[in-house]
């Protein structure tokens, strides 16, 4: 079955140039200009949406004659129908004004029409649309053709889009239209409403483009069978129900028409090497163990294309935390398959009956990684069917120990206040049809393609450092819901207090450690030798920032003090600790690392024995496996081992865990030494 191909459509861009789009409106904005950000903007979201539409470009009130049927003033910039690329918008906008002021709009779109008559022949397009930007203020030169080509747009069903001046009631009362104006957009609005086309201002236009258009497109089905034990099988087809929208591939795509050419070269230090000389590996501890071709292809599972059930399970045994992936995909009988439909329904109902859901195992193609999934059983609008999301295996979760919340209690008036907070901001009771929320866009996405467009348009200019107001707006609350709970945030700024804490500087400057001279214009400086020492250690002290081998008690508590986050300062505290054990000479001894161990361990019990536990734990194992038994022996003697429950209210290790923990295995206590006697040994048997 051949997957169908996009809907592609050709499209007209007839803009006017002529002289009286030049006039600038109240806001300051000449009609042209407002033409060349709607067509622009046109052009950038079809490049960006990757659509399959195919566009041509003719101007009105041109100096130059250049069409098939000799109207003046009429030029065919773009005449073949072109995918939407950068040299198309690079045209639009260097658009200019010309001092044409008897250019006809309706000679233009005679010509659009017979440019989609000829050049679309032959041609798969599946539909055809004039996309036409004039604010009418020129006399025709005739009106004889008109019945013709709203006989043509409608023969040949050409959608009419027109986008030009607000209407009379957008107005102001100092703005008036011209006669031929007033007359021009009557005529038009005629033909609009004969072929049903579309007719609307740049203010209602910008506000739909603003934003890039999202890609559209058709799911690829996935056929397979749904096994159920070794003889029950029923055909059933996959559908994304959504997939996570994915930035600009750098590596593919180019804005000038220049192939981009990939080279990867293989470096070890300065000196390539080739290719053919390198595998690949993987580390095991500090080894790096090579894996060759052959060894990848013998170790890699043969799998076939499959979607078994493994078994079933109560629904409240799948939490929604444990779900994974990036998308979910509809499981429903395949269609044309007789009995398919029957079997998906009559077991959906019966799981929906009981409450359950089916643990499947899926591949999805031949030799791919099988995955774990659970098929949820849904009814909608009368259809039943499953929403397959993937899960974790075993050793893919992770069971994270949070501390105990025992130590904050809020009031009831604070519970209630975020409670309130909560209900006015729900949006679980919009309708779907009205809501907002249901569309939103990604903010980074349409900021990175603004500033593709700004960049491909004008190479040397620098990006803005302010975000485009439409940007802002995505990232802000829509107005009616923050003024509905503007009473609930006032209730939160009241009764949660925020107070800014001052951090102590303790960076001097010069003039603070030496006494300035008080005498005289000259300036004297007067210098205490009984305390230069004190005042040059001040100095090297106020420039700490992170922790070092030389002082490192020090060094973290000045850190603290300064309102570094706990969570760094102990991270380098346990670099340090570990750099003075295993990297350091034997000359610096075990009392700097115990005395920083000592304090870390105290620090830790005040704010995060969880953040301490975890690290003696793998500290004690590094220990252990590098011979390094003696040290781990005076931590158990001073008692530096996990923080139990009974000295802070935040761990969950209870004091025989604790007491257990100090011992070591007989098989973990076996140093460097034994295991280089037991191969000599084992050698010496061969």
């Amino acid at each position: 079955m051949s997957r169908q191909s996009k809907p592609m459509e050709a499209v007209v861009l007839l803009i006017d140039i002529g002289e009286p789009v030049s006039h600038e409106d109240k806001d300051g904005q000449s009609f042209l200009l407002k033409s060349k950000q709607c067509a622009s903007r046109i052009i950038q979201r079809k490049i960006f949406s990757d659509a399959a539409d195919q566009f041509s470009l003719i101007f009105v009130g041109s100096n130059k004659t250049d069409n098939d049927m000799d109207y003046p003033h009429i030029e065919v910039k773009q005449r073949w129908f072109v995918p939407p690329n950068w040299d198309l918008l690079r045209a639009i906008e260097n658009m200019k004004t010309t001092d044409v002021n008897s250019a006809d709009w309706l000679d233009g779109l005679i010509v659009a029409v017979n440019l989609l008559k000829h050049e679309t022949e032959g041609r798969k397009f599946t539909s055809q649309k004039i996309v036409m930007l004039s604010n009418f203020a020129t006399r025709l030169r005739s009106k004889d053709h008109l019945e013709d080509v709203i006989a043509t747009l409608k023969e040949m069903k050409i959608k009419l889009v027109v986008i030009g001046p607000e209407s009379d009631d957008d107005l102001s009362s100092e703005e008036t239209k011209s006669n031929i104006q007033q007359k021009g957009e009557v005529l038009i609005g005629r033909i609009v409403d004969e072929v049903d086309g579309v007719m609307c201002g740049f203010a209602e236009a910008m506000s739909q483009l603003d934003h890039f258009q999202k890609f559209i497109g058709r799911a690829a089905p996935w056929h397979c069978d749904l096994e159920i034990g070794e003889d029950i099988f029923i055909p059933v087809t996959g559908y994304k129900k959504f997939a996570p929208k994915k930035l600009l591939t750098w590596k593919k795509k180019s804005i000038e028409k220049t192939p981009i050419i990939q080279e990867t070269v293989f470096l070890q230090g300065d000196e390539e090497v080739e290719k053919s000389e390198v595998i690949n590996g993987h580390l095991f501890g500090q080894t790096v163990v090579p894996i060759s071709g052959d060894d990848k292809t013998s170790m890699a599972l043969t799998t076939q294309k499959c979607c078994q059930i493994i078994g079933f399970t109560k629904k409240q045994n799948v939490p929604r935390h444990i779900l994974v992936g990036d998308s979910a995909q509809y499981i429903v009988p395949r269609n044309e398959i007789e009995g398919a439909k029957i079997a998906v329904t009559a077991l959906v109902k019966v799981l929906l009956e009981v409450d359950m859901v089916a643990i499947v195992r899926k591949v999805y193609c031949k030799n791919s990684a099988p995955k774990l999934g659970a098929l949820i059983p849904t009814c909608e609008d009368a259809s039943y069917f499953f929403y397959h999301v993937p899960l974790p295996f075993a050793e893919d979760e992770r069971v994270v120990r949070l501390p105990s919340l025992s130590k904050v209690q809020p009031s009831q008036d604070q519970l209630d206040a975020v409670d309130h907070l909560i209900d006015d901001m729900d949006l679980t009771q919009i309708d779907e049809d009205e809501d907002p929320y249901s569309q939103l866009l990604n903010p980074a996405v349409e900021h990175l393609n603004n500033m593709v467009v700004l960049k491909a348009l004008h190479p040397d200019s620098k990006l803005p450092s302010e975000l485009n107001i439409n940007i802002k707006n995505l990232l802000q609350p829509k107005p009616e819901i923050l003024e509905n709970a503007s009473t609930s945030l006032d209730n939160i700024r009241t009764l949660f207090q925020l107070e800014e804490i001052e951090q102590k500087s303790y960076r001097k400057g010069a003039a603070d450690l030496f006494k300035r001279g008080s005498t005289g214009n000259d300036t004297e400086v007067e210098v205490n030798p009984e305390n230069l020492a004190d005042s040059i250690v001040g100095i090297v002290q106020s420039t700490v920032t992170e922790i070092g081998t030389v002082d490192p008690e020090g060094d973290f508590l000045k850190l603290k003090e300064l309102g570094e986050p706990f969570g760094k300062i102990c991270d380098q505290m346990q670099k340090v600790i570990r750099k003075l054990i295993f990297t350091s000479s034997n000359a610096v001894g075990t009392r700097k690392p115990l005395a920083a161990l000592t304090l870390l361990r105290e620090q830790c019990k005040k704010m995060s024995p969880l953040t301490y536990n975890s690290f003696v734990a793998s500290f004690k194992d590094d220990l252990v496996e590098r011979g390094y038994s003696d040290f781990w022996e005076i931590i158990v003697q001073d008692k530096l081992g996990l923080i139990t429950s009974v000295e802070s209210e935040e761990s969950t290790v209870s004091p025989d865990e604790a007491d257990t923990f100090y011992q070591i295995n007989k098989c973990e206590s076996l140093s460097e030494q034994n295991y280089e006697m037991e191969a000599e040994d084992m050698l010496d048997m061969l």
